[in-house]
């Protein structure tokens, strides 16, 4: 697994990027390909009902603030993520928060509550962090990628505000009852007080990782969370 992973990265430093979906040379994803990957609506983090620019709805309870998804998990965008996950290719999640960046440029009305927040120099960029082991098995943790991505695209630096002190099951596999049971308690807060928090992850499933990442963050003093994640499972 490792030596595989090792000539993977070898391959892509040596070699020249083609598309994943269609073998066009210049990129994972090309621009032809990443047109028909389908754009997530934004949804309200409590009700999962629809929010145009991703805030919670002000009647609805929740740690978390507001969510940000920027594809449905299918077609390329689905293979991007297993492809970064099974042959180790985080390079793929640098292009990914690439094209996020100019998705929020090209639609700034939708996005602007989020940007005001993220660019904000008070709030600081972290990550939903994997168990030790499963960093240490895959060779990287794929939430830490993305914040370190983003912050290299904003000039910001990520912070580590969480510990993952337990392996958990795959969320996927669970039911939504089982997926919150499965991380309850799963965390723990070791960084400094912040107050705004931008808390980084690869997928929104149920939202039971990210909110009991986002309710920790709270008792420990941060005021407003945002969740960002690359693709949401309808």
């Amino acid at each position: 697994m490792l030596f595989r992973k090792t000539i993977s990265l070898l391959l892509e430093t040596l070699f020249p990027r083609f598309c994943i979906k269609c073998g066009l040379e210049g990129r994972y994803i090309c621009d032809w390909c990443l047109l028909f990957a389908s754009e997530s609506e934004q949804i309200c983090c409590s009700c999962q009902e629809a929010s145009f620019n991703g805030s919670r709805h002000k009647e609805c309870r929740e740690t978390l603030d507001g969510l940000i998804s920027l594809w449905d998990y299918d077609g390329v965008i689905k293979k991007a993520m297993k492809e970064v996950k099974e042959e180790g290719r985080h390079s793929l999640l640098q292009e990914l928060i690439e094209n996020a960046l100019l998705l929020f440029e090209r639609d700034e009305q939708r996005f602007k509550d989020f940007l005001n927040f993220l660019i904000d120099e008070e709030t600081v960029i972290s990550f939903v962090p994997s168990h030790s082991f499963k960093k240490r098995e895959r060779g990287f943790d794929v939430s830490e990628k993305l914040a370190d991505y983003l912050c290299k695209g904003l000039g910001k630096k990520r912070e580590v505000l969480l510990k993952r002190e337990r392996r958990t099951e795959p969320q996927e596999g669970l039911n939504r009852e089982n997926r919150f049971l499965n991380v309850s308690g799963a965390f723990s807060f070791v960084g400094a007080k912040r107050e705004k928090v931008v808390l980084v992850s690869d997928l929104w499933i149920s939202g039971a990782t990210m909110k009991e990442s986002s309710r920790l963050l709270k008792e420990n003093g941060v005021v407003e969370v945002w969740g960002f994640v690359v693709a949401k499972i309808s």
